[in-house]
């Protein structure tokens, strides 16, 4: 047999195996497929029958619009809900009144996240037993009381409800501006999407805030859902206003991206403001009044109490703990550099404690760092050494103590005083 005609056998040899071969997958495809369709839910087109409607903060219906006739089983809501928790998603077994399914929420008692992307589907089961899906359908949670204007500029959205547009085109340039420097100081990731809602009212924007139960706050980012909501009104002085609210929200939004949801949970509060404080580019007059006042009457706010949030201060003490977060981060800038406070941010990222951080960035614990802080202040923001600061300091442990070192004057004395006249009583009777 000459080798042409070999090559020629094992071509058609190896022709015949593919095929064979070919022939094997078409079966188990048409095999596979066909079990897959038994098994598989049979899903609805797109949403068809679903349908939702809300007040924002008072009420929610979702609605299923069945086949006339069908007879179905095992109906199920599902809501997908965005939370920091094991499960974010919700079942509803629920009943078929005429063919419409209904489930109701009461947003006062069971809310929703403020400006949440919420998902919703249902399924159920036909009298042959097929599961069936309808949907998912998303949708945006927003405050829908009002009827919002956009401008969108790249990743920034500006909604607003009072005013011209005119006064809310500079927001995107504070935006992109501020953007810039924080991501530089902070060597930071860029915040994504962001949505800025600004309402023309404190009252509007409280009333929005109200379920999340910080309706004292003049704006606020919900940085898990890229949403900051401010309170500016449409007057000449809106632009002013804008060039602080924006970058000390987009302060909260971009660590929230750095650290993610245990970082940023775990950062110190006072560390969270000052940043988002010092990154407004302003210097209050009022905050440096009530902290002068506060230091000169020994009422400073120790440190550690400023590490969970403000909620429960009065609002005398909210003022001087904002007052107190500036000054402190500003003294962390200036002594330790913007590389000290990267340090800091990202030993949080792990959820350490507040003092534990301090301690795992700057190697030394809360109490010494706020010792530091202080005496600084009493140098009126300057950085001394040598003996000044030794002097400083010891001028500082005494003032801070003048309180409880009369108090154990007034109980050690009378004490004191009875034994120099015992002692004087002995030695005019051995004379």
């Amino acid at each position: 047999m000459t080798s042409m005609t070999m090559l020629s056998m094992r071509t058609i040899d190896w022709a015949l195996s593919r095929f064979r071969f070919l022939r094997v997958v078409l079966v188990l495809s048409v095999v596979f497929g066909g079990l897959l369709r038994l098994s598989a839910p049979s899903l609805a087109q797109a949403d068809e029958g679903l349908d939702h409607e809300y007040t924002y903060g008072q009420t929610a219906r979702f609605t299923l619009t069945l086949p006339a006739g069908a007879d179905i089983s095992d109906l199920q809501f599902f809501i997908r809900i965005p939370r920091p928790s094991l499960s974010d998603t919700d079942i509803y077994s629920l009943a078929i009144n005429e063919g419409l399914a209904v489930y109701e929420r009461d947003l006062r008692l069971n809310p929703f996240p403020p400006f949440a992307k919420l998902t919703y589907w249902w399924t159920y089961s036909d009298t042959a037993g097929v599961a069936h899906q309808v949907g998912p359908k998303t949708f945006l949670y927003e405050d829908n009381r009002f009827a919002w204007q956009e401008l969108r500029e790249g990743a920034f959205t500006i909604r607003w409800v009072a005013g011209s547009s005119e006064q809310l085109v500079p927001a995107l340039d504070i935006a992109r501006e501020a953007t810039d420097r924080i991501m530089s100081q902070l060597d930071s990731t860029d915040p994504g999407e962001v949505t800025f809602y600004v309402y023309p009212s404190m009252v509007d924007l409280q009333a929005a805030l109200r379920l999340t139960g910080n309706e004292w706050v003049a704006g606020m980012a919900l940085p898990e859902v890229g949403v900051i909501l401010l309170a500016v009104p449409p007057t000449e002085a809106a632009a002013m206003q804008l060039q602080v609210d924006i970058p000390h929200e987009l302060t909260h939004q971009i660590l929230y991206r750095d650290l993610g949801d245990l970082g940023y949970a775990a950062l110190p509060t006072w560390l969270v403001e000052g940043l988002a404080m010092v990154f407004e580019q302003r210097v209050q007059a009022l905050r440096a009044t009530l902290l002068e006042q506060a230091q000169q009457e020994g009422r400073l706010l120790p440190l550690a109490d400023l590490c969970a949030p403000f909620y429960a201060l009065d609002t005398e003490k909210l003022q001087l703990a904002y007052a107190e977060s500036y000054s402190a981060v500003t003294y962390l800038v200036e002594v330790y550099g913007w590389s000290g406070v990267r340090e800091l941010l990202k030993s949080y990222a792990d959820g350490r404690e507040c003092s534990a951080g301090i301690k795992h960035a700057l190697g030394i614990d809360l109490p010494v760092f706020e010792r530091q802080w202080r005496t600084w202040l009493e140098q009126d923001g300057r950085v001394i050494g040598g003996a000044q600061q030794f002097w400083a300091a010891v001028s500082l442990v005494l003032r801070d103590l003048a309180p409880w070192l009369m108090l154990a004057g007034l109980l050690i004395l009378p004490g004191a005083l009875a034994a120099l006249g015992r002692r004087a009583s002995k030695s005019e009777l051995s004379v």
